[in-house]
C-alpha cells in the first residue's frame, strides 16, 4: 500500500482560481494569494489514505497554512465537492 507522501505527490489539482493580493502590515507588505483549489482523490486511493487526507484537510482549517497564521493569514475553508 502506498504511503501518504507518495499519494500526496501524485494528487492532481483539477481546478484553481487564484488571485494575488497584497496585505499591508504597518511598514511592510506581504504578497500572497486567495482563491479556490480543487484536488481529485482517485477512486483507487486506499481508504486509510483517504482518511489521512481528510484529517489533514480538517487540521488545515484549524491551524492555517503558510506564513502569518498568527496574524490571520493562511486561513483554509474545506469544501466537499461530489
Amino acid at each position: 500500500m502506498p504511503d501518504l507522501p507518495e499519494v500526496w505527490d501524485r494528487l492532481p489539482v483539477t481546478r484553481h482560481r487564484l488571485t494575488t493580493d497584497v496585505v499591508r502590515h504597518g511598514k511592510y507588505s506581504i504578497i500572497g494569494f486567495t482563491g479556490l483549489v480543487t484536488y481529485l482523490v482517485p477512486r483507487e486511493t486506499p481508504e486509510a489514505i483517504r482518511a489521512q487526507l481528510a484529517v489533514l484537510a480538517r487540521f488545515a482549517e484549524v491551524a492555517g497554512v503558510g506564513y502569518g497564521t498568527t496574524k490571520g493569514l493562511g486561513t483554509t475553508d474545506l469544501v466537499h465537492l461530489r
